[in-house]
């Protein structure tokens, strides 16, 4: 009798559960995602000529797609300056220590975006990657279309996106501070019309400038620096667009990521206290070097059974200025409206009750059960007009580019004239010999300069007086200031040489792989030295007849064939309308002297008639 082994499987079946709980906390994350699809569709959006008086906008796109049963037009609009052109993105290097980068991040391709005959629609989208990816929000439905992956006919998926929350997950969003807040505007929602006061209609644009960090839990489970700083942006552009209407810009200031190790520990603490430590270390740390209005740190697990925690009414506070955001569950969308949610608290909004109301939308941004909410209510519009509308120390200054020098840095003294200085005249003992500037690199009482050929006595030369004689042929005289008097770039000096950094260079000198020569005279080169031949002649060299372009562009259309076909066209109905008017007249003619004929015909038997 062989071995008893269908007996092993019960016993193994015993064990599963105690090794799925054992190894699920080392290996993977159990829980389901917060999030799914209901139904899908393939669209083919098709670009829709965006002119205004009849000029194409650089800035604006417009898509025209089917889904849904009908079809819409997508309007965008260009994000600008959403986060600094040299983003600082902090990581840890193998010995732990912080290392600083600044990553290529496409600045020019988030776009603002509504649907044309939808009021209330709101979408963010962003074409970095070639199509159209992003959030699209009408009425109570969200949206999301992305392009189709290996499609070569510009296919994108248009799925429709809602929460799914397992029994008893879903919960109310609590923060201290803000249930005190609660009664006293209960008070006040009686008085608070649905459109704010007159003087909140004037625009108060205003800049958030956020600092983001990521938990290590969560880089572990998408361990790739890139798509973090992806994910971040779009959710900070999501946030940018749901905070527009009050006309406050959100940006981001800097990112961090922990991709070793937690600066601050997280788990196992109240949502508060984490809070707290997290606020500390980024006063203690960040805040010193790159100044900026409130921290958002994305973890992967809760914290007290909580998806969100911050200081109420902490903005602008180096320290109250935080909050943490649970994402590892949830949609891109639902992470940046839970996000949004937390930065209202943190700038003063209390949940809605009864009386406040949003736009197409069942609910909105602050309820109390934060969902795939995008749209603010009246209540939290006149509240976020009144505390954008008062003093801030922080609100009002721009996103200004963040400046690292670790090597060199400004100071008066240095013989260097930067553009905090008026003049630099150096060391105490070279400014004891300089009448013009002061040795805290200020001009003098009554100087104008201290430097420069037409700088004489601490002032400037008379006009007239000869500052600098000619240099060459591609200079000029100076009379008043030196650097305003060059030759431009270009002009003739002689027969085959031009003008080059003020020096007459030669033609022949540049050693050009590809001129006008190489084109036989019937084209130019382009930035790739391959010839773009006129109209008429045949790429690569312009020697044969053809139909024009270069081997990068490909031909242009062919206007002779274009030009033919019109005439051909226009000849053939100038002939169709002389015929027919030929046919007419002969037809006209016949049918008169049919008549004439009836006519005589008639008269002449009266006339029988009559002699009988």
């Amino acid at each position: 009798m062989g071995p008893a082994w269908v007996q092993d499987p019960l016993t193994g079946a015993l064990w599963l559960p105690v090794l799925w709980a054992l190894l699920s906390q080392v290996y993977c994350f159990h829980d389901p995602p917060g999030w799914r699809f209901t139904s899908s569709e393939i669209v083919i959006p098709r670009k829709v000529p965006h002119r205004r008086r009849g000029v194409e906008m650089p800035d604006q796109l417009s898509y025209s797609m089917r889904f849904q049963g009908r079809r819409h037009v997508i309007h965008m609009k260009l994000k600008k300056n959403m986060m600094p052109r040299h983003l600082p993105v902090f990581t840890d290097n193998d010995q732990g220590a912080m290392q600083e980068n600044y990553p290529f991040v496409p600045r020019d391709c988030y776009y603002d975006c509504y649907l044309e005959g939808v009021p209330g629609s709101v979408a963010t989208l962003d074409t970095c990657h070639g199509g159209l990816r992003g959030m699209l929000q009408v009425d109570d439905l969200t949206y999301e279309i992305k392009p189709l992956e290996a499609s070569s006919k510009f296919e994108h998926v248009v799925s429709l996106l809602v929460s799914e929350e397992r029994p008893g997950e879903a919960s109310r969003c609590k923060t201290e501070g803000e249930e005190r807040d609660q009664e006293s505007e209960k008070v006040k929602l009686a008085e608070t019309p649905r459109a704010g006061h007159v003087y909140l209609w004037r625009h108060h644009r205003k800049n958030l400038k956020i600092h983001y960090t990521v938990t290590n839990g969560l880089f572990k489970r998408n361990p790739n620096v890139s798509h973090i700083i992806e994910n971040v942006v779009i959710i900070n552009g999501i946030i940018h667009t749901i905070f527009k209407p009050v006309y406050l810009n959100v940006y981001v200031r800097v990112l961090f990521i922990w991709n070793q190790k937690d600066a601050v520990k997280f788990y196992g603490r109240p949502g508060q206290t984490a809070v707290e430590l997290f606020g500390l270390w980024k006063y203690r740390k960040v805040y010193p070097t790159i100044a900026h209005d409130t921290s958002v740190v994305f973890t992967a697990y809760r914290l007290e059974k909580r998806d969100c925690y911050t200081s109420f009414d902490g903005i602008c506070n180096p320290n109250w200025g935080a909050m943490f955001v649970y994402l590892m569950r949830y949609h891109l969308f639902k992470g940046a409206c839970l996000t949004a949610h937390t930065l209202g608290h943190n700038m003063g909004l209390t949940h809605d009750s009864a009386g406040c109301y949003c736009f197409r939308r069942t609910n909105c941004l602050m309820a109390p059960v934060p969902d795939l909410n995008d749209m603010m209510s009246n209540c939290s519009y006149e509240r976020m007009q009144n505390r954008l509308n008062m003093w801030d120390p922080c609100l009002s200054d721009p996103n200004a580019p963040y400046t690292n020098f670790p090597y060199v840095a400004d100071r008066c003294g240095d013989k260097i004239k930067n553009q905090r200085e008026e003049c630099d005249c150096g060391s105490l003992k070279d400014c004891a010999n300089d009448r013009c500037c002061e040795t805290s690199c200020i001009l003098s009482l009554g100087s104008v300069c201290n430097t420069g050929l037409c700088c004489r006595e601490c002032k400037y030369a008379a006009p007239g007086v000869l500052c600098r004689d000619l240099g060459g042929i591609c200079d000029l005289p100076e009379y008043y200031l030196p650097e305003m008097g060059l030759v431009v770039d270009g002009a003739t000096c002689g027969p085959g040489s031009y003008c080059l950094k003020h020096n007459c260079t030669f033609y022949q000198d540049l050693h050009f792989e590809c001129d006008l020569k190489t084109c036989n005279y019937k084209g130019v080169c382009n930035n790739k030295k391959h010839c773009h031949c006129v109209f008429g002649w045949q790429p690569p060299t312009c020697e044969l007849r053809g139909t024009g372009g270069s081997i990068d562009s490909g031909p242009p259309p062919d206007k002779q064939y274009r030009i033919a076909s019109s005439i051909l066209v226009n000849t053939n109905r100038a002939l169709l309308l002389i015929f027919t008017r030929y046919i007419l007249f002969l037809v006209s003619l016949l049918f008169g002297g049919f008549s004439q004929a009836l006519h005589f015909y008639g008269r002449e038997r009266e006339g029988d008639n009559t002699m009988e």
